[in-house]
């Protein structure tokens, strides 16, 4: 079974669960019924940096990773899209558990979204806050 629930009329999204950072990190990608993308990493001491918790990087990917998901339902056929700006705030340190990295859509416009998203351990307990801007380009614009 995939890890993740797409129904056939998430076919814009597919095309993104296809990126090599989803198995590479081992996600598992969660469509709610909002609307939004919750992605989820389960971490442990692999994961820590040198003081013993997870490494931010991780935390910031994972979030990147659900605001980028969610913001990808709101494309058009001929759309792709770049993350321009991201900011993430650490709550608290995170050792061995799972994280829940949920995104939420503040505001699409024709060529900018701006999203947020809150990061939970596995007790449902906020550990991160990120936001990002990203912007919209045509798929014949992309250098990809």
């Amino acid at each position: 079974m995939p890890p993740h629930n797409l129904t056939e009329t998430d076919s814009h999204l597919e095309s993104f669960l296809h990126a090599p950072i989803i198995d590479l990190l081992g996600f598992s990608i969660h469509v709610n019924d909002d609307e939004t993308v919750t992605v989820t990493m389960p971490v442990d001491r692999r994961h820590h940096n040198p003081m013993g918790s997870v490494h931010g990087g991780i935390a910031c990917t994972l979030a990147d990773a659900a605001m980028g998901l969610t913001f990808s339902r709101t494309l058009l056929p001929k759309q792709t899209f770049a993350t321009v700006e991201l900011k993430m705030n650490f709550i608290r340190p995170v050792v061995e558990t799972t994280l829940y990295a949920h995104g939420k859509l503040i505001r699409r416009g024709m060529r900018v979204g701006f999203l947020e998203c809150e990061l939970t351990d596995g007790r449902r307990k906020l550990v991160g806050t990120a936001s990002c801007t990203c912007l919209i380009t045509d798929t014949s614009e992309s250098p990809v």
